[in-house]
C-alpha cells in the first residue's frame, strides 16, 4: 500500500498539534550510492526547499524548550509547528545549513560530541566541512545567529552498553562542557545510535537535563517520551512529497503501530 496519497488527505486529525521534530546530520552533497554513511547527508539544495516548503506553508518553527512547554501543557503551539535537529555537529551545518536558517529566522538545536569539536583545526589545508566537526569560532557564529547548543555526549558512545558510572561522566561533564562554552545551558541530549535505557534516562534526569530526543521514528509524542522523543530522520533522497508524508499524520500511524511494543517499555 502506498502512502503517499493526494495531498489533501494528509490534512487530517485537527487535534494532531503535538510538533514534529526533525533530523538532520550532514547537510552536504551526498557520497554515492551504496556509501555507508549516505543516509546522514541531504543536499544543501534539498536542505534549502525543505526549509521553503515549511515557511511557504505556514509551520511556525520552534525550539525544544517549546515542545517541552507544550508537552507538560505550560504552553500551547499551534498545529503547524516543527522543530529542527542536528546530530554530531558536523561543520557544514555552518557553512551550509546556518545561511539558509538565517534567512528564514528559523531556531534549531545543534548536538555536540564535545570530544569532536575543533577536530579539524590545525590540520594542513582544513578538512572539508562534511569531513569535521564545528569548531569554537563556528559555535559561536552559529550562537549569534540563535541556535541553541544540546549534547550528544563526550565521546559519542553508546550509552546503554558503559558502565553506569562512564554514563553518568558522560552526561554530566559534555553538558558542563557545553556551557562553559556557549555561556549557556545545555539542557537537552540526543542519545548516539539511539542507545539509550531506563537506567540512562535516569542519569540523564540526574544530570538535570530538560529532555532527550531519540532516534525512535515517529512525528508525534507525549509527555511520558520526554526523555526519548521520537524524531524524523530526513533522508538524502525524500522528494517534496516524501517531506510532506514526514508532517502528516500518516507517518504518526505508520510509526506508532512499527513503535507500539517498545512505547510500552521506556515509558516511564
Amino acid at each position: 500500500m502506498s502512502f503517499f496519497v493526494h495531498r489533501s488527505l494528509f490534512i487530517l486529525h485537527p487535534w494532531f498539534s503535538v510538533p514534529t521534530i526533525l533530523t538532520y546530520h550532514h547537510i552536504a552533497p551526498p557520497p554515492p550510492l551504496g556509501d555507508e554513511h549516505r543516509g546522514l547527508f541531504v543536499s544543501p539544495e534539498s536542505f534549502a526547499a525543505q526549509m521553503a516548503y515549511l515557511d511557504r506553508r505556514g509551520y511556525r518553527l520552534v525550539t525544544l524548550d517549546e515542545v517541552r512547554a507544550d508537552l507538560l501543557g505550560s504552553e500551547r503551539l499551534p498545529r503547524r509547528s516543527v522543530a529542527i535537529t542536528f546530530d554530531d555537529g558536523w561543520a557544514d551545518n555552518c557553512s551550509n545549513a546556518l545561511p539558509v536558517l538565517r534567512r528564514y529566522g528559523f531556531p534549531a538545536t545543534v548536538f555536540l560530541v564535545v570530544e569532536s569539536i575543533g577536530d579539524g583545526d590545525g590540520r594542513a589545508g582544513q578538512a572539508e566541512p562534511s569531513a569535521r566537526h564545528l569548531n569554537r569560532r563556528e559555535i559561536v557564529e552559529m550562537l549569534k545567529a540563535g541556535i541553541e547548543f544540546g549534547s550528544h555526549t563526550l565521546s559519542h558512545g553508546h550509552l546503554a552498553r558503559i558502565e553506569p558510572k562512564e554514563c553518568e561522566r558522560e552526561l554530566t561533564q559534555s553538558k558542563r562542557r557545553i556551557e562553559e562554552l556557549t555561556g549557556r545551558e545545555a539542557g537537552w541530549l540526543s542519545y548516539p545510535y539511539g542507545s539509550f535505557s531506563r537506567t540512562v534516562i535516569q542519569a540523564a534526569i540526574r544530570a538535570r537535563h530538560l529532555g532527550a530526543v531519540s532516534t525512535i521514528r515517529d512525528n508525534r509524542a507525549t509527555s511520558k517520551s520526554l526523555y526519548f522523543l521520537p524524531r524524523v530522520m530526513v533522508m538524502p533522497d525524500a522528494t517534496r512529497r516524501h517531506f510532506a508524508y514526514y508532517l502528516s499524520s500518516w507517518y504518526h500511524w505508520v510509526h506508532w503501530f512499527k513503535n507500539r511494543r517498545r512505547w510500552g517499555k521506556q515509558e516511564l
